[in-house]
């Protein structure tokens, strides 16, 4: 564990631990030339996972959180990495994952505690839209795209200027042929086919359309609710989203994973709709020429 003052890799100087639980501590660290650069930094030591079995599984999650993205090209919607540390101490190496430090406060956060309500349609699309641009470039990925498999209101920081950012690639994976094999997720944004350990790209759709129901009632979900369910107890009381927006939600978190839109599909139909929402003339004016 470090501790406040401490260097790693005479690069980063230890400002505060900023958390930690799970299977990592977090850090927040300068650049020692950089003054004002700053990162968050994710330990994971292996000596204090007691079991075996897990131990493997958090260092395996860890490593492919760095090699993930490391790998990626830098993208406005996604934390991005800066290094990737092992120090070797007795008998086990230590992991290092140095990020960019993105400001702001995670979705659920700030629509709890920053906004105190639900957010209106236009803020729900302008997010949801940045995310999908996300999921668009991961997907696209060649030869094997990338499911993210944990995409929840925690997972998505919300910065001063009004964009949204993916971060958390712990239990990613790259999809390949038919099947990530590991069946790890987050209930209620999780889908049925990835508790089968057979997540696929339109796994993160599901997720995201999950994340939108949420903030639409600022209402922690149960273990026990379904998206679909969910979204029709909300309708109730949010007469002002449109039904275009709840159609969009619906095929998100379609049960069936064939029947769910593409990251591709999802944008297209968020901006159609954003388009539609901003200018109500033009529409109308399309409308009474066809």
């Amino acid at each position: 564990m470090l501790n406040p003052n401490d260097i790693l890799e005479n690069k980063y100087k230890i400002l505060k631990n900023v958390g930690g639980g799970g299977m990592a501590e977090i850090y927040e660290a300068e650049h020692i030339r950089l003054k004002r650069k700053h990162y968050i930094v994710k330990e994971f030591d292996p000596s204090k996972v007691i079991d075996s079995t897990d131990r493997e599984l958090q260092r395996d999650a860890f490593t492919r959180e760095a090699t993930i993205l490391s790998q990626l090209k830098r993208h406005q919607n996604i934390m991005g990495v800066n290094d990737y540390i092992i120090v070797n101490q007795f008998q086990d190496n230590i992991y290092y994952l140095v990020l960019e430090k993105i400001e702001g406060n995670n979705l659920e956060k700030y629509v709890r505690n920053v906004l105190g309500r639900p957010l209106n349609p236009d803020e729900i699309i302008k997010y949801t839209l940045d995310i999908v641009g996300a999921l668009k470039y991961l997907h696209s990925i060649k030869p094997d795209p990338v499911v993210h498999r944990d995409i929840k209101p925690r997972n998505i920081i919300i910065t001063p200027d009004g964009d949204a950012v993916l971060i958390d690639f712990g239990i990613a994976r790259e999809y390949i042929g038919k099947t990530t094999r590991v069946a790890w997720g987050t209930p209620f944004y999780a889908p049925p086919e990835q508790a089968l350990g057979r997540a696929v790209p339109k796994s993160d759709i599901y997720a995201l359309g999950a994340t939108m129901i949420y903030t639409l009632g600022n209402q922690e979900p149960t273990d026990m609710d379904l998206p679909n369910q969910f979204l029709k107890n909300l309708r109730i009381n949010r007469p002002d989203i449109p039904e275009d927006l709840i159609d969009i939600i619906n095929v998100s978190v379609d049960s069936d994973v064939n029947k769910r839109f593409t990251s591709q599909e999802l944008y297209e139909a968020l901006k159609d709709l954003q388009n539609k929402l901003q200018n109500p003339q033009l529409v109308q004016n399309i409308q009474q020429s066809a």
